[in-house]
């Protein structure tokens, strides 16, 4: 039998709800388990934008197989994908993607146990069941021969020589890094990180801060290494509140209502930040924003 349900979505947020739980600790086997991106059709042409495969890569959740596509009732028999906001949109597929970047939890869910599917309220034990962290990934020999290759790279450009951490300190350094990203994350839910940091850049820099002149001038023409870092990263965090005033409103209300993760910062413009990359990923945007700035002049 086809699909014929549109998949039903949250009403303050517009997220499609997600799959009501088993309860029990999802595995990540894939004899067991896979990954369903709540927002679908892949093949949909809403979806094929930037912005488009940004949002189909927002929110996927963990489910094991026989709810998502193979069992007697599963999902994909049933639904047809949630309504989707068309493919040049930005704006909406933007606060959408900060929502579920943002780790959004609707009050509701779908059940599909039974002969019919039906929208119910989320059960405490469901949303503890979502709240679950992941464990933290594991470094291993090759992530931390990668690392130091990149440390080598980013040194050729100093004027003064750096001393690179030893093995055992970047085996520290990332360890620690994987134990706050699960800090910040779900067991049950992820996003894919390029679409969304692509999208995020993509609509940050055409934003247009009230910005000094003098400011844009002295980072285009400034010699100076140091003030030429602190000046852009200055105007990428002003890009990056602009671009969030978009979904501000809705996101100090969903934070204030503890339907965000609890991690979250107090504002949506830090998070859309860190979602353009860490300081060497957003000082390598600096070319770019500089020819935005030039060609808006």
């Amino acid at each position: 039998m086809a699909a014929e349900l549109i998949t039903p979505t949250d009403e303050l947020s517009g997220l499609p709800l997600s799959v009501a739980p088993p309860l029990e600790f999802l595995q990540r086997d894939s004899n067991v388990t896979n990954w369903h991106h709540l927002w679908h059709p892949s093949t949909a042409p809403e979806l094929a934008s930037l912005g488009g495969q940004a949002l189909r890569n927002s929110r996927i959740q963990l489910v094991p197989i026989h709810d998502h596509n193979t069992g007697k009732h599963n999902y994909h028999t049933m639904f047809t994908g949630p309504p989707l906001p068309a493919a040049d949109d930005e704006d909406t597929q933007f606060r959408l993607c900060v929502l579920a970047c943002a780790g959004y939890l609707p009050e509701d869910v779908i059940d599909i146990r039974g002969d019919s599917p039906f929208r119910r309220p989320m059960t405490s034990e469901e949303r503890r069941f979502f709240l679950q962290q992941p464990f933290p990934e594991g470094v291993s020999s090759r992530d931390v021969k990668r690392y130091r290759l990149k440390l080598i790279e980013a040194s050729r450009s100093e004027i003064e020589p750096i001393e690179l951490p030893t093995n055992r300190e970047v085996q520290q350094i990332l360890t620690e890094r994987n134990e706050r990203h699960a800090l910040l994350s779900y067991n049950n839910f992820r996003y894919a990180y390029v679409p969304i940091r692509e999208f995020f850049t993509d609509y940050a820099l055409r934003k247009q801060p009230n910005i000094k002149e003098i400011v844009i001038d002295e980072f285009l023409h400034t010699t100076n290494v140091e003030k030429k870092k602190y000046l852009g990263h200055l105007l990428l965090a002003k890009k990056s509140e602009t671009a969030a005033d978009a979904v501000e409103r809705m996101y100090k209300v969903a934070r204030k209502a503890g339907s965000l993760h609890p991690l979250m910062p107090s504002h949506p413009a830090s998070l859309v930040k860190y979602k353009l990359g860490n300081v060497e990923t957003r000082e390598a945007l600096f070319p770019k924003l500089e020819n935005i700035l030039l060609n808006a002049a």
